[in-house]
């Protein structure tokens, strides 16, 4: 009436033969699937055009990255700015499409500013625009102090990677060591990594 129940040996005995037999089905499927490739030129075609249309696009010939395109470059400025009396002063020199970019900015200070000038500092400011994150090591960050004062300074942040899902422009935030206002340059730009 009933079937006779299997025995834990049995049952192991079972799986086991199962597996050998995955196996042997996996190394049968691996040794067709090689003979396809290496000697059937369809085969072959097949495979690489799948992988041209799905691989990341990118330029190979030299010239500029167009747009949406890996190694695209953004770039804005904001030129003759006036430093706040005090705090930071804030500008937007840069629209982010959207997708993957590293960013950076690069913050100018002439002689022709006042001569007390002898310290400068760049962030990224915050809140960011919605759809904007910072990974990696963080946000925009230039901080410099003893200056020469009455020099031209060039100085470079940081680089930071940022996602975009939509269009963003962020703000940086620039500020200044010394008593007299002044004035300054900011010069960003962005490269797209995905």
């Amino acid at each position: 009436m009933y079937p006779t129940p299997v025995s834990a040996g049995q049952n192991l005995y079972g799986l086991n033969a199962c597996y050998d037999s995955v196996q042997v089905m996996e190394s049968i499927l691996s040794k067709v699937m090689l003979d396809l490739i290496q000697n059937d030129p369809a085969v072959m075609a097949a495979i690489m055009a799948g992988i041209g249309t799905t691989g990341i696009t990118g330029v190979t010939t030299g010239l500029p990255a167009a747009a949406g395109v890996v190694g695209q470059v953004i770039a804005g400025q904001v030129t003759g700015q006036a430093f706040a009396a005090s705090g930071a002063t804030t500008v937007t020199p840069l629209v982010i499409p959207a997708g993957d970019w590293n960013i950076q900015a690069i913050l100018s200070i002439g002689s022709a500013a006042p001569t007390d000038i002898t310290g400068a500092a760049v962030t990224l400011g915050t809140p960011l625009p919605p759809g904007m994150t910072v990974g990696g090591m963080g946000s925009i960050t230039l901080a410099v102090s003893g200056l020469a004062a009455g020099s031209n300074f060039i100085l470079a942040s940081n680089t930071a990677p940022v996602n975009c899902s939509a269009q963003a422009s962020p703000s940086f935030l620039v500020t200044r060591a010394g008593t007299a206002a002044g004035g300054f340059s900011l010069y960003a730009w962005g490269r797209r990594m995905r």
